[in-house]
């Protein structure tokens, strides 16, 4: 007896991965299922697909590994599966910069250090501006740069990287700005002048004991002797520059011939010693006096500031002659100075 059955075979599943793959980024990556009649899919790093990845359909987001296998099966509608792999090899550049952001003072140098953090990877080095091709140059840039470095391994990926180089130039110049020649109890200012291209400046004036503020630009100054200043200016807690500038203090004795009264004077409008004055340097109250030949009082003052005598008296030019004075001065250290003599009116 024969018989017979009939035997439908169901169709094949079928599936397409790409070939192996190299990246070169550590970026989400696509994998994209081809050429298959799949209606449901299953993906996983490992062969027996446990566990799987968080995809059912015909693609799945990776993040990429250094190197991976990436393993799809797709079932079709009537239950057959098909399988298929696809390797993934990773040859990102892994780089970092050692600062990538840094200030230096202008002539001041620099070391731009490329870290390779991949120790199986062999790099060649591109900078932009045009650089010795190492991990680590030294460069004296005159202003503010930006070093571009591109680092390409053996497989031909490449990652670039960028260091910005901020230049601080400073430059610092000091002057009297009153006199400088001061005398007991006297000040004068002083001033520092800053060029850069930095607003962040500090300032440090030494000696500061006689300064009422050493960390400005123009303190009043009040030495008790000869003094050199010198100021530090610094921009941004970095650049130093400095300069230096002298006040002369003037010491003086309440006495002669710091204290002074000339012999004679010509009272004629010249323009050249035409006033009868005392002189001295550090006179804080006078008592001045000058009396005629017959003991009248010609000229008195008190004022320290006074112009002088002038050679007249109740307005009127007096004749050549020989005049007696008195004179009582205080000092700006206490002390008082008293003299007589006589002084001859010439014409």
């Amino acid at each position: 007896m024969i018989d017979s059955i009939d035997i439908t075979p169901k169709p094949a599943a079928t599936v397409e991965l790409p070939g192996d793959t190299l990246l070169c980024s550590y970026d989400l990556y696509i994998i994209q299922a081809q050429n298959s009649n799949g209606v449901a899919f299953t993906w996983s790093e490992s062969p027996d697909f446990t566990p799987s990845l968080p995809s059912t359909g015909d693609s799945v987001i990776i993040s990429p590994k250094k190197n991976g296998v990436y393993y799809v099966r797709a079932l079709n509608a009537e239950g057959c599966a098909a399988i298929d792999s696809v390797k993934i090899n990773n040859a990102a550049v892994e780089i970092d910069a050692e600062p990538a952001n840094r200030s230096i003072c202008l002539g001041d140098s620099t070391e731009l250090t490329v870290t390779n953090l991949d120790p199986e990877d062999i790099l060649t080095y591109e900078w932009t501006p045009l650089l010795d091709p190492i991990p680590n140059p030294v460069v004296i840039p005159n202003t503010t740069t930006t070093y571009t470095v591109k680092s390409t391994n053996q497989f031909g990926c490449a990652d670039t990287m960028q260091f910005n180089v901020k230049v601080i130039s400073i430059e610092v110049t000091a002057e009297v700005m009153g006199k400088d020649t001061v005398c007991p109890g006297e000040s004068t200012e002083l001033l520092a002048t800053v060029i850069s291209n930095s607003n962040d400046i500090s300032y440090d004036w030494t000696p500061s004991n006689s300064l009422d503020d050493p960390n400005i630009p123009d303190p009043e100054a009040s030495p008790s002797e000869t003094t050199i200043y010198t100021v530090t200016a610094v921009a941004e807690d970095l650049c130093p520059d400095t300069a230096s500038v002298i006040v002369y203090f003037m010491t003086t004795e309440c006495k002669e011939p710091y204290i002074f009264v000339p012999k004679a004077f010509t009272p004629n409008n010249d323009g050249n010693n035409d006033l009868f004055i005392v002189r001295g340097v550090d006179i804080k109250e006078v008592y001045f006096v000058v009396w005629n030949r017959w003991g009248e009082k010609v000229y008195e003052t008190r004022d320290p500031q006074a112009q002088g005598w002038d050679g007249t008296f109740n307005g009127k030019e007096l004749t050549p002659d020989s005049y007696a004075w008195y004179l009582e001065v205080t000092c700006g250290n206490g002390e008082i100075f008293t003299n007589k003599g006589d002084v001859t009116l010439l014409k």
